[in-house]
């Protein structure tokens, strides 16, 4: 299985993979609604390992690899309060770590040779990489509206839900980042130097 993961102090969307790529299931976790009382980042971590857990005790068996976008390679200097990068950058970290701590304590006796794997990602590299799949993002263009519509011609079943006024809800563009991240880090791990995809030659 493979598990990409968008990570923010706000909302964690996540998407999973079979090893063909093929889309198994997404999931999110808001924070300001599922733990209202977390107001540190030790605080929000804490309140979603049970998520964490249990999004992952359903998946056993196999190989896995998680990736996870470079939350501090996502911004440029002077566009962000530097103690704003800083946290993000810090909540990526724990929360990647907490991840493969929970995978690990989960499955360690039932991995056996298959093992677990992290890959952080670069946001350029993802960027590259979804554009010869088909995910153009014009200058200007609304890059998380453009980045469901793909999600949504992938995966017909993608969950979507909206507000009374029609839009999708705010969580639903972190989960289609989640799949972005699942699917930029399968097609890395598929491709050959000429940048076509290719089989895999076993992890």
């Amino acid at each position: 299985m493979q598990f990409g993961w968008d990570i923010s102090t706000s909302v964690v969307g996540v998407a999973i993979l079979d090893d063909d790529g093929k889309w198994v299931k997404s999931s999110y976790f808001e924070f300001a609604k599922m733990a209202k009382g977390a107001k540190t980042l030790h605080e929000k971590m804490f309140a979603c390992e049970n998520w964490i857990y249990d999004l992952l005790s359903n998946y056993p068996i196999g190989y896995h690899h998680h990736f996870f976008e470079d939350r501090l390679a996502n911004f440029s200097f002077g566009k962000t309060m530097m103690q704003t990068l800083m946290m993000l950058a810090a909540f990526n970290a724990l929360f990647s770590y907490r991840v493969m701590q929970i995978h690990d304590g989960l499955f360690a006796d039932k991995l056996g040779e298959h093992g677990v794997k992290s890959t952080y990602l670069h946001p350029s590299t993802v960027k590259a990489i979804m554009k010869k799949d088909g995910l153009i993002i014009p200058k200007g263009a609304d890059k998380k509206l453009l980045t469901l519509h793909f999600a949504r011609r992938n995966v017909p079943d993608f969950p979507v839900e909206y507000t009374r006024t029609g839009s999708p809800k705010p969580f639903c563009y972190d989960m289609a980042d989640g799949y972005i991240v699942a699917r930029a880090g399968h097609l890395r791990k598929h491709q050959g130097k000429d940048g076509k995809i290719q089989e895999a030659e076993g992890d």
